[in-house]
């Protein structure tokens, strides 16, 4: 495409770059109809940008994908609690059973996959997404430009908070990041064995102690029980691997500038010369496998990183989801007879705190690949 001189706003510019067709762009507005040649790109709408260099990428779209997988952890003992009252017949005299450190245990929690059900979305900006079916000379008024400097009558896009990703859409909008409930179940646990306190009677003829025999009764745990715990926690995307660019608010028409940046969907063999794909050469930020994301800082540099990261928070149970149970005989020779008395299998709801453990993921949002191309001249 050749050059021509045009006056543009009372100024001469020497040239004049065309804007391919299929080039795509960002709007500071909500869309409600064409804007010049300018219309509404469905294809990108609900989904996050990511760059590609590679043709057979270029606009194809991916749902919300991803799983999570919880790493070993453990909780904490179960304490203290107590048991029933036993009664020893043949002049035995009655056992109650009080203070009772009865199952203090824990729990290693078992790696488990975890399908996600919900999209995770990190913390992001919706911006109206326009795209144009014919080659252009200018860019419309509240454009959105991509730019490591500040353009004419431009002023850096600020979030309110923090460093944001970017995903498409009709309107702009601020989005906080979304989080999926994990849940797992911790399971096949053993109490194994355990002592209680007998209660001497009133004849005389139970004592207290250690060992065996008519007046050394001992209490030993008669069961090992098994229980589960249902352990839940949550997902949440902090960052995608992505790239930190800078994105100006141009308020009036603007003729291409040099260094600028714009999305396309179309053949990359159609590109002019003066565009390049932006895969790290002829002097263009590398936007291959990377999200797009703007800085809010001015301290921020134009294409920093960021890296794939997924944080993940347990919340300690409020109760067993299948209770403790355990039971106990009385080994010893009374006075009179040999006795094993075993009393009820008791239930006995309780807690545990959670430490260790971790949530990794490979889950990305719904997304659309497109080639970032730079004007260099």
């Amino acid at each position: 495409m050749l050059s021509v001189k045009s006056s543009i706003g009372g100024f001469t510019s020497p040239y004049v770059y065309v804007i391919p067709a299929d080039t795509v762009i960002f709007y500071n507005a909500t869309y409600s109809a064409p804007v010049e040649n300018w219309s509404t790109y469905t294809d990108a709408v609900g989904k996050f940008i990511l760059g590609t260099a590679t043709q057979g990428e270029v606009a194809t779209t991916a749902a919300a994908s991803g799983s999570t997988v919880a790493a070993v952890g453990s909780l904490g003992t179960a304490g203290l609690h107590y048991g029933s009252g036993v009664n020893g017949a043949g002049g035995a005299g009655s056992y109650t059973n009080n203070n009772i450190f009865a199952g203090d245990h824990t729990h290693t929690v078992t790696p488990a996959s975890i399908t996600l059900s919900t999209e995770l979305k990190p913390i992001s900006t919706t911006v109206t997404v326009l795209r144009t079916t014919t080659e252009q000379r200018f860019f419309p008024a509240n454009t959105i430009h991509i730019n490591g400097t500040n353009l004419v009558s431009g002023t850096q896009k600020l979030a309110a908070t923090s460093n944001r990703y970017v995903s498409g859409g009709s309107t702009v909008t601020d989005n906080a990041s979304s989080s999926h409930a994990a849940t797992f179940t911790v399971s096949n646990i053993s109490s194994g064995s355990h002592n209680h306190t007998p209660y001497v009677g009133a004849s005389g003829s139970v004592r207290t102690g250690a060992g065996t025999g008519a007046s050394n009764p001992l209490y030993v745990g008669a069961s090992s029980s098994t229980h589960t715990h249902v352990l839940t926690g949550s997902a949440s995307i902090t960052a995608l691997k992505g790239k930190l660019l800078k994105l100006w608010i141009a308020a009036a028409r603007q003729l291409p500038k040099s260094a600028t940046v714009v999305m396309y969907c179309g053949n990359l063999s159609l590109l002019s010369s003066y565009w390049k794909v932006c895969d790290g050469t002829n002097g263009t930020i590398d936007m291959q496998g990377y999200f797009l994301g703007y800085a809010t800082s001015s301290a921020t540099a134009h294409g920093t990183v960021t890296s794939e990261s997924t944080t993940y928070s347990t919340t300690t149970p409020t109760a067993a989801s299948d209770n403790f149970s355990h039971a106990h005989y009385q080994l010893g020779v009374s006075i009179y007879s040999f006795q094993n008395y075993p009393h009820a299998f008791e239930s006995f709801p309780h807690t545990h705190t959670v430490s260790g453990g971790s949530l990794t993921t490979d889950a990305f949002p719904a997304n659309i690949k497109l080639a970032f191309i730079q004007l260099v001249i």
